[in-house]
Parts: C-alpha cells; structure tokens; sequence
C-alpha cells in the first residue's frame, strides 16, 4: 500500500516506502512525526469507473480509484476527511484525531446502495487490506 506525502513545496507525491524525497524540490519527507490516514475503498459496482477525491480540510488530497487503499500522512492533530466523485458529491466529513499515542487512523469509504451519497465510516486495522 502506498503512501501519500504532500510536501511543503505543494506537490504531492505517492511512495512505496515510509520516506522519500519530493519529486520536486528533492526534501526528505518521512512518517516518522506524523500521523497516517489508511483510507480503503472496497470495490462497488456503484461509481466504479469514477475516482473518488480525498479531502483534508479542505484541501485536496488527490484521487482514490475502485478496489483501492492508501497511507495519507498527516500532521498530528484533529482533521475533517470528506471523499467526493463528479457523480455523487453528498458526503458528511468525518473528524480524524492523531497524536503519538494514536498515531493511525482507519477508514472505509464509498458509495451507498442508492448512488446518492458517499459515506466514510471509522474502520480497523484488522478490517483493512493487507496491500
């Protein structure tokens, strides 16, 4: 499963590993202080071929697609998740609280049956994809 930076520069960048340097101005970014976000979408015949942005207060944090999971590293602190798809925009933002005592974070989301809203619900390491 991959890790998502979003680096002082602005640019965001996905990695393999706990560290890398950015893209683009070359600064080490790591998770050691941070808190991560594992956000996992299941797959679903609703809005399948459409991807799912991530939102962190506010700010975008790049696309989601079908079947997928991902490592979003974040500040310590308290934090609103929201999803959205061009499809289906309705979706309640989620409060996220990380420290070093509760450093991760985990989260499912997707569409509901209807298609009419995306939903993020708390979830368990257990509970998450192993890749």
């Amino acid at each position: 499963m991959k890790y998502r930076f979003n680096c002082e520069c602005g640019k965001m960048y996905d990695s393999n590993d706990e560290s890398m340097a950015c893209p683009s101005c070359q600064k080490e970014n790591s998770t050691e202080g941070f808190g991560i976000i594992q956000l996992n979408r299941p797959s679903n015949y609703i809005g399948c071929l459409v991807k799912m942005n991530i939102f962190i207060d506010d700010q975008p944090y790049g696309p989601l697609a079908d079947s997928s999971s991902i490592k979003l590293v974040v500040p310590y602190g308290t934090h609103k998740l929201r999803t959205n798809m061009s499809t289906v925009k309705r979706c309640k933002d989620q409060e996220v609280i990380l420290s070093a005592e509760e450093p991760v974070a985990y989260f499912k989301t997707g569409v509901d049956f209807f298609g009419t809203q995306i939903n993020i619900s708390p979830s368990t390491k257990e509970k998450m994809p192993a890749k």
